[in-house]
């Protein structure tokens, strides 16, 4: 991510872990969860995540010795499962 954006630095926590929240929710649509979680995956696989095959929730990706783990939490987890 710092690569990406060096200017995050300063929001990076002690434990080398950086929290983020969303600004803006999606609401009024039962579906909306799918492709949030459809996009968010994708990106994640283009920049080299492996999505996990017994939590699908949960991206990983080994880079320089470090292991890099994103837990992907949305109101309505069963789209991971699908």
């Amino acid at each position: 991510m710092l690569d990406m954006n060096p200017e995050y630095d300063e929001y990076i926590e002690v434990y080398g872990s950086l929290d983020t929240d969303l600004l803006n929710a999606i609401y009024g649509c039962v579906q909306a969860s799918k492709p949030w979680f459809d996009l968010l995956a994708s990106i994640l696989k283009n920049l080299g995540y492996t999505q996990s095959a017994t939590f699908p929730c949960m991206m990983h990706r080994v880079q320089r010795k470090k292991v890099f783990i994103v837990l992907i939490y949305d109101d309505d987890l069963k789209w991971c499962y699908q």
